[in-house]
């Protein structure tokens, strides 16, 4: 959302043309996905607990923050990649 806003409002070019280090602007467009991710599904996997009784061990929750984590910022690039790239239409 956050580079096809950038895109929408005409701002990207700008950004692209900057002779500034891009990594710390892309990482920053990022972050607030990457941290908000784990947190939604550590709420729908408490809700599942709560209304459908699933069972996590506890061994397995660090295997899972990861994973979920690691899902989060895969997401959050693959994002990135379809804002930069994706035209908008009005």
């Amino acid at each position: 959302m956050p580079i096809a806003d950038e895109r929408r409002y005409g701002t990207l070019g700008a950004i692209l043309l900057s002779p500034r280090n891009r990594a710390p602007l892309w990482f920053g467009r990022a972050l607030p996905y990457v941290i908000n991710g784990p947190f939604i599904c550590a709420f729908t996997l408490s809700s599942a607990r709560l209304l459908l009784g699933l069972r996590i061990p506890v061994g397995a929750l660090p295997g899972l923050a990861a994973v979920l984590l690691a899902a989060a910022a895969g997401c959050s690039a693959f994002g990135l990649a379809l804002g930069a790239s994706k035209p908008y239409c009005h």
